[in-house]
């Protein structure tokens, strides 16, 4: 190939890929832009924002923050740090800028979206630039996904069921920015991680118009990781107080946290043509921007702590899982008794015990015969309705109702001392059982083993995308009729719909004939379409990630194919790590949410499993991305070495045939004889006027 057609190739194909991202980004935008209104027309449940007493409407009080710092009544103080405060923040700062609530969240579904896609393709990407000592002949070195590849990808997770969704997509609730917000961990964890991964690098060239676009590009390279760095840890704080159970995305953390050293360490030790002082330097800043996200996360976490010192004069962030009430139950959980099931954690019995050796416990007798008496919020006994981990909300209605302390200090300091009897008392514990969390109830391996229907019923949530749905519009109007719920009035009912609509920023239907609940039923209606669609294609999805799981496996294992494409074996390595680290996250989730709703009824169960594990889908979703870049490539890659070893032995084969190739003989002009040059006397060099001629020693 002469170099004009060379160069007419290499002006087809870059024209090629700029038509193709042309018409992928327009397309792109349109999908935003579809997104976008369909998110401002989707119902918000009112219904449960005004009747969740201690879910919805709880975290819309939290809102008012001038109120919920400033505590009034007895049940304000009481619940001021039952649940965490990231979700109230988000609703407060949209409110404070005057973005609309389904405006914000449809914003930040876009931009988790773009993040994550991003982040996979920048991991992807550096993968290929891995500098290796042998180069790869054979394979497909640099193999790059096609450019409508990804915008399927961003598409795919813009569009996710959980946006349009009951229970996590149109409720006012903290559920509901925790899928948007992994997929912004996720794809910002990917991303930075890429980041850290050795390259090759480009011969040193003293020219300075070269070192100028090379200082450039490290600038922009290591700017670029700050960036990121930054946004980590902000995110990772921000999300770590969504709810209390966050820590169930830690193994994703730590994960990333090895993934960078090992890369740090792989870029310091590999000799690239660097003194070994810059590799030194460049080895410490590379560790002072891997360390930036856990200082970022650190100092979010004291500012935090902070706030509620400074209104509350305690540190803690939940009441329900820190702090010395949540310390009672802890023990109680520990305490030996026949009493104590799979449903029941803390039974009667065990505080009957604590309550004849606690003197502070007994200086407050109204309290244990509310405990007693009321259980689970006046619903009945304490063993029949104070199950699970109920008794700590038990707790905090008996605390309310009574008027014992008149702030959140005085409260942990008089269980503080509770505890501290419970500890000088040596009562037997309990030494049978595994909890994955201080703040669960121990089981036993057989009742553990027993969980696996709750095990089955988040996994297909998750997976299949089961049990989800929208209703009609007409059920979540925030209507002010109380109807069998004797607690609130038409009055009461109708301050709330009012306080939700200034919280949200947008107008909440209160009743049936609300001409948006019409204009809402079309959108529905393509919400169910989206669920239905995405049920559809979810068992191909996991099948092709079962079948990328294996091959990535086989190509590992197998030492040959191994050697075939270096590329090809990182990107494998690269797709276990994102499944273990994301299948461990999943694990712990499901783990945790089988022991709090198992046992109970399936329709409850179901509701259940699907609210509390809807963050693993936006990881599930990207796992199955990276599974079909994984197959594509090794279509690819199998198709190129099939041809490559066709061609091969077609070629020998024609060499050898006695028809196409025959021999031939050619008589070759025989040059003339030169005349040799006497040894000893070697023909003396031409010197140039005006320089020395300095004979060879």
């Amino acid at each position: 190939m002469d170099d004009i057609s060379r160069l007419r190739a290499t002006l087809l194909k870059w024209a090629w890929w700029l038509l193709q991202a042309v018409v992928c980004t327009w397309l792109s935008w349109k999908a935003v832009l579809v997104r976008w209104d369909f998110g401002q027309h989707l119902p918000l449940d009112g219904y449960r924002s005004t009747r969740g007493l201690f879910d919805d409407w709880l975290l819309i009080q939290y809102a008012q923050l001038d109120r919920h710092f400033h505590p009034v009544s007895a049940w304000d103080k009481a619940f001021a740090l039952a649940k965490t405060m990231s979700f109230p923040y988000f609703l407060n700062a949209a409110r404070e800028q005057g973005i609309p609530y389904r405006t914000a969240f449809t914003a930040l579904y876009v931009i988790g979206a773009f993040l994550a896609t991003f982040g996979l393709w920048r991991l992807w990407r550096r993968l290929t630039a891995i500098p290796s000592r042998k180069a790869d002949e054979r394979g497909v070195r640099g193999w790059r996904p096609p450019v409508w590849f990804w915008h399927l990808a961003f598409v795919f997770l813009l569009f996710s069921p959980t946006g349009v969704e009951d229970v996590s997509g149109i409720r006012i609730y903290r559920e509901s920015l925790l899928p948007p917000i992994v997929m912004l961990l996720a794809g910002l964890t990917m991303a930075f991680v890429a980041g850290f991964l050795p390259r090759a690098r480009a011969p040193y060239d003293r020219r300075w118009w070269v070192l100028s676009w090379r200082l450039c590009q490290w600038m922009g390279r290591w700017g670029l990781q700050i960036v990121l760095a930054l946004a980590l840890g902000g995110v990772w704080a921000f999300f770590w107080f969504i709810k209390e159970s966050s820590v169930w995305l830690a193994p994703m953390a730590g994960a990333a946290l090895l993934a960078s050293a090992i890369g740090i360490l792989c870029t310091a030790f590999h000799r690239d043509g660097r003194h070994i002082v810059v590799r030194l330097v460049a080895m410490v800043a590379a560790v002072a921007i891997a360390v930036t996200p856990l200082y970022v996360f650190d100092q979010g976490d004291k500012a935090y702590r902070q706030v509620n010192m400074d209104n509350y004069g305690v540190s803690i962030a939940s009441s329900r899982t820190e702090g010395e009430i949540a310390g009672f139950f802890q023990r109680l959980y520990n305490i030996r008794s026949k009493d104590r099931t799979i449903k029941q954690w803390a039974p009667w019995s065990v505080i009957e015990r604590v309550y004849q050796i606690s003197p502070t416990l007994q200086s407050e007798p109204a309290l244990m015969w509310y405990m007693g008496a009321e259980g689970f919020l006046g619903s009945g006994s304490w063993d029949g309705t104070a199950t699970k981990d109920m008794g700590v909300w038990s707790v905090h209605w008996d605390i309310a109702s009574l008027r014992l302390f008149r702030n959140q200090k005085e409260t942990q300091k008089f269980f503080h001392k509770v505890n501290q009897e419970i500890d000088a008392a040596h009562l037997p514990q309990q030494t049978e059982g595994f909890t994955p969390s201080a703040s669960l109830g121990p089981l036993t391996w057989d009742q553990i083993w027993s969980l696996n229907p709750s095990f089955q019923t988040s996994a297909n949530s998750v997976l299949y995308w089961y049990g989800y749905n929208i209703n009609d519009p007409v059920k979540y109007v925030c209507s002010t009729n109380p109807g069998d719920d004797a607690s609130v009035t038409r009055h009461k009912l109708a301050k709330r719909c009012e306080t939700v609509a200034k919280t949200i920023g947008e107008k909440v239907p209160t009743s049936t004939k609300d001409p948006m609940v019409k204009a809402q039923r079309p959108y529905v209606a393509r919400a169910r379409g989206i669920i239905h669609d995405y049920q559809r294609y979810a068992p191909v999805l996991v099948n092709a990630g079962i079948v990328a799981l294996g091959l990535a496996l086989l190509l590992a294992l197998a030492w040959p194919l191994r050697r075939t494409s270096r590329d090809w074996n990182r990107r494998g390595m690269a797709l276990w790590g994102l499944f273990l680290s994301f299948g461990t996250c999943a694990c712990a989730l499901i783990l945790a949410t089988a022991w709090i709703t198992y046992p109970t009824s399936d329709e409850l169960m179901h509701l259940h499993s699907k609210l509390y594990t809807v963050g693993i889908t936006p990881l599930v979703q990207i796992l199955e991305v990276a599974a079909c870049l994984f197959l594509l490539q090794s279509i690819a890659q199998t198709t190129k070495l099939i041809w490559r070893g066709y061609t091969a032995r077609l070629t020998v084969r024609l060499a050898e045939s006695p028809i196409w190739c025959q021999p031939v003989t050619i008589d070759w002009p025989v040059p003339p004889a030169q005349p040799r040059e006497r040894a000893g006397h070697p023909k003396p060099r031409k010197v140039r006027k005006g320089r020395r001629h300095h004979p060879k020693r």
